[in-house]
């Protein structure tokens, strides 16, 4: 990590800036001279209340760019037998990432919301900071309830522990820029294939079908991210 990022540890207290302490002086000062009326003490605070306000969002930035700094992706090792490739799945990217989005004084909080999307789930991930700052990301994921050709492969408490599973995996990467990659080491089978985004795959699979091509050589030259 670059000595120009400090680690935060999580007991440590937030450093007083120099603006806070000189607001706390005068508001000090302010407080015991009879001739303040309140409106000014009250504009005071408030004033001190944006500066600490600023700060603690400062603090977080600081520290999510510290962590995401020592993230490296994390390699994929499950199969997905629908797609006949890999994946990480969310303990491994947990395991992978949470020690050093801790040691940053980063929490994540998981909670679901209501999407206004229609057969979707919505997933929030909210990333806390030990200095008091919070920010809140919402994603809508698709209920995950069929197959690749539109057919059902689950029932609904299945498709919807599914999917707030594949939820949280995706939001955790997409908040903290966590990539995944293909083992390359030379034992994997998906070692030098072309990548392939998921939303791509069933119209990829129709044109295979539509024009009596096969499967099997598809997948033997690319791998579908999941």
């Amino acid at each position: 990590m670059s000595e120009a990022v400090a680690k935060i540890e999580p007991d440590a207290p937030v450093a007083v800036q120099p603006e806070t302490s000189a607001l706390i002086s005068m508001i000090e000062r302010a407080a015991r001279d009879p001739s303040v009326d309140i409106d000014k003490m009250e504009r005071l605070f408030q004033m001190h209340e944006r500066v600490e306000a600023k700060q603690r969002e400062s603090a977080f930035n600081t520290a999510m760019a510290a962590a995401q700094a020592e993230l490296r992706p994390v390699v994929r090792t499950l199969n997905n037998t629908q797609t006949s490739s890999k994946y990480a799945d969310l303990a491994a990217i947990s395991e992978a990432a949470d020690p050093i989005i801790h040691a940053h004084g980063l929490g994540v909080i998981t909670s679901e919301f209501t999407s206004a999307l229609a057969q979707h789930v919505g997933v929030r991930i909210k990333v806390t900071h030990v200095a008091g700052y919070s920010e809140s990301y919402d994603f809508n994921i698709p209920l995950d309830g069929t197959g690749l050709k539109g057919n059902p492969n689950k029932t609904a408490t299945h498709a919807y522990a599914s999917t707030i599973t594949y939820g949280r995996r995706y939001a955790k990467c997409a908040v903290f820029d966590i990539a995944t990659k293909n083992d390359t080491d030379g034992n994997s089978s998906a070692a030098g294939k072309t990548n392939v985004e998921p939303a791509t795959l069933d119209e990829i699979f129709k044109l295979i079908d539509d024009t009596h091509s096969e499967r099997p050589w598809f997948l033997a030259h690319y791998s579908v991210e999941t």
